[in-house]
């Protein structure tokens, strides 16, 4: 028999500081994911954030979490991204109440980003989601074949020195060239500040999310991952999915012209691979903006740089190794307002994705 407890916002904190928590072998959040949750200038207190499937002795056998936000940056427009769908070993059968149950406890206004092969199926299946392909690119700077093969091929492992050895002969020759910007076109680091607010605001039409310089903030200071010396192993070592890197950094930058703001860009950076979470730039000023976030990520010398900004990926002249074409599958629940996706901005990290 499955009972489901449900975590809400508000119940978070105390939830990870539980004694059910410290026991669990396998947690279904992390404290630093749980308290960034709490933080969500979007969720309210009594919104679900996770939810449990027990057995009879309460041993948890899979977990649903969810992100509070709005459609369309409406109030009054209340959904929910997934966030994590995970069933332990042997607890397949699971997988669908949970899902069900989840839909329910938020009346099928769920958004889902970034789907697994495995995942787009099941929900597929269900008949009570759309599906909608996004198309990317991914650049590769450097050779980094000592970690895709053996990631895809895992029992190609024990080559690992010799991929090594490639990449390292492959990397001597693939220096990135930091190009050199116009005087009038200037770069700054920054945290979100109000006079962000008024170039979001007029730049947001049509955005999904239509996040702004609270959740922007959120964002830059509650990570989900953190560096790994922070990470305790005896959570670290109970979490399924990723809570940790070697080194990740969220860094948001404003672009600008002759001193006026043309372009903000959220950029994140994972172990040498680049993604650009949130990206809005001035109409008429796409290649001046394309120009500078090209010095950015020249500077950061990555080893790739994916973007699923179909306007930015058109404009963009990277000077790479190799670019492939890459798919992310995107979904909404039936009673989700969407009406027209296609004309919708979706932003690379809406949903959970600007945490990873």
């Amino acid at each position: 028999m499955i009972t489901y407890r449900l975590i809400t916002i508000h119940e978070l904190p105390d939830f990870i500081r539980s004694r059910f928590f410290a026991q669990l072998p396998e947690i279904p959040i992390t404290p630093h994911r749980a308290l960034s949750l709490a933080a969500n200038p979007r969720a309210h207190a009594t919104d679900p954030a996770l939810l449990l499937a027990l057995d009879e002795n309460e041993n948890l056998l899979g977990y649903w979490g969810f992100l509070s936000d709005f459609a369309v940056g409406d109030p009054v427009k209340k959904t929910y991204w997934n966030s994590g769908w995970r069933m332990l070993p042997g607890s397949s059968h699971t997988a669908m109440p949970l899902l069900y149950k989840a839909l329910q406890l938020c009346n099928g206004n769920i958004f889902f980003s970034d789907l697994t092969p495995h995942t787009r199926e099941i929900l597929a299946a269900t008949g009570k989601v759309t599906i909608m392909e996004r198309q990317g690119i991914r650049w590769y700077f450097k050779s980094c074949l000592k970690d895709i093969i053996p990631a895809k091929k895992p029992a190609l492992r024990f080559l690992a020195p010799l991929f090594f050895i490639a990449d390292a002969t492959i990397n001597l020759f693939a220096r990135t060239k930091t190009r050199k910007l116009p005087e009038d076109i200037t770069i700054e680091e920054c945290m979100p500040a109000e006079a962000d607010k008024i170039f979001i605001d007029s730049h947001s039409k049509n955005s999904l999310s239509a996040r702004n310089i609270a959740e922007l903030k959120w964002i830059t200071e509650n990570p989900w991952v953190i560096k790994s010396e922070d990470d305790k192993p005896e959570i670290r070592d109970r979490y399924y999915f990723t809570s940790s890197a070697k080194d990740f950094r969220v860094r948001l930058f404003r672009i600008n012209h002759s001193s006026e703001a043309i372009a903000l860009a959220l950029v994140n950076y994972r172990n040498g691979h680049i993604t650009l979470p949130f990206y809005l730039c001035h109409p008429g000023k796409e290649k001046m903006a394309s120009d500078a976030l090209t010095h950015i990520i020249s500077k950061m010398k990555p080893v790739s740089f994916t973007t699923f900004h179909q306007q930015l990926n058109s404009g963009l002249t990277l000077r790479a190794l190799y670019k492939k074409t890459t798919i992310r599958y995107f979904a909404w629940g039936g009673k989700v307002p969407v009406s027209n996706p296609d004309a919708l901005l979706i932003q690379d990290g809406d949903g959970d994705c600007a945490f990873t």
